[in-house]
């Protein structure tokens, strides 16, 4: 695709410096970018980059202009509030997603007994629909998925290869699940009777609410009694895995490796970054934000950031990280003023009786 920079600048509505007659092929990062493609740069730790681009041309937000020379730079510069919002409807331009094929149902796909099917819906060679599904319109079900049986999926739901579904799931709207990722599986609990565990029965289901997208080999658990709850909104990455009987508000962020142990609940936009590990029962209130590796043992406030392990409020954890630096020198430290008290001890020691006495 080729589009001109008159073309790009009524997209992202920017006001355009340089050479307007240039046709644009694609686009890059600035390290990337090779002659006749399209950057961007908005924040000034890339400003370094800009002397050895080889774009073509340059979107650059407009409280960088200052830091550059517009002249010396020999690119077509297209100035904007905002260069990130403005290079996503560039790359939008660029990478639209080549319409699904319109398979409807693949005469290679397992539809059981009793299945409703909404219009415009795909469902690919090799998956498995179980009886008494329901699924919207303009869904996707591709390759290698399974539906359990009593599922419902609304419309617009995207399953990707290898996706399970377990039974009695629902999907909200515009749901989509990456590769094999599974839903709806047992929780993990278990009771110690006659010195062996027994297994606990999950009778619950899950529930995934509109707008929600799930990662790449994620796992959300059944509930025992009840729901597991995902919030409208929310945003999954590959490799998290919640527990039986969550429920988590809407717009949620959780990053990769994120573990949320049983009856997790939470507000909405709440964030917890990579390898977040939060116990048991535990409440993370509104805006409440849990930096990488995170141990979360008990209630977090809303609108705070905690770090650490256990988890505490960002000042106070960064407190005992900068203390625990200086061990080492306190240890020394400790250890001189040890020997200095010893010494001042000895100093104001009891004299012997005997001197006392020859010196009445």
């Amino acid at each position: 695709m080729t589009t001109s920079i008159p073309d790009i600048a009524e997209l992202i509505d920017a006001e355009v410096f340089g050479d307007q007659n240039l046709e644009i092929t694609g686009s890059g990062s600035l390290e990337a970018a090779t002659a006749g493609q399209i950057t961007f740069l908005c924040n000034s730790r890339y400003l370094e980059h800009l002397a050895t681009t080889q774009a073509s041309a340059i979107i650059i937000q407009e409280d960088q202009l200052e830091k550059i020379a517009l002249g010396e730079l020999g690119r077509t510069l297209l100035i904007v509030p905002d260069a990130m919002t403005a290079m996503l409807k560039v790359l939008d331009h660029f990478h639209s997603p080549a319409a699904s094929s319109a398979v409807g149902i693949s005469p290679r796909a397992e539809i059981g007994r009793c299945v409703q099917i909404g219009e415009n819906t795909n469902i690919h060679s090799g998956a498995h629909i179980a009886d008494g599904v329901v699924i919207g319109s303009n869904c996707e079900i591709l390759p290698g998925v399974y539906v359990g049986p009593q599922s419902v999926l609304a419309t617009h739901v995207t399953l990707h290869p290898g996706v399970v579904i377990y039974a009695n799931t629902v999907l909200g709207n515009h749901v989509t699940i990456h590769a094999n990722s599974v839903i709806g599986a047992d929780g993990f609990g278990y009771r110690q009777q006659d010195g062996k565990h027994t297994k606990l029965p999950h009778f619950g289901h899950v529930e995934i609410q509109d707008h929600v997208e799930i990662g790449a080999c994620t796992t959300i658990d059944r509930a025992m009694i009840g729901k597991t709850v995902i919030g409208e909104g929310t945003k999954v990455d590959n490799l998290v895995m919640i527990a039986h009987n969550c429920e988590l508000g809407p717009h949620n962020l959780l990053a990769a490796q994120t573990g949320f142990a049983g009856s997790v609940t939470t507000e909405d936009y709440v964030v917890c970054a990579g390898q977040v590990g939060i116990r048991d029962h535990v409440h993370l209130g509104r805006g409440a934000v849990c930096g990488g590796m995170a141990a979360v043992h008990q209630d977090l406030e809303a609108g705070q950031t905690y770090l650490g392990l256990p988890a505490d409020k960002e000042r106070q954890t960064i407190k005992v990280w900068t203390a625990q630096k200086k061990l080492p020198e306190m240890r020394t430290q400790l250890k001189q003023l040890q020997q200095q008290v010893e010494w001042l001890t000895s100093q104001i020691a009891p004299q012997n009786p005997n001197q006392s006495e020859r010196a009445a």
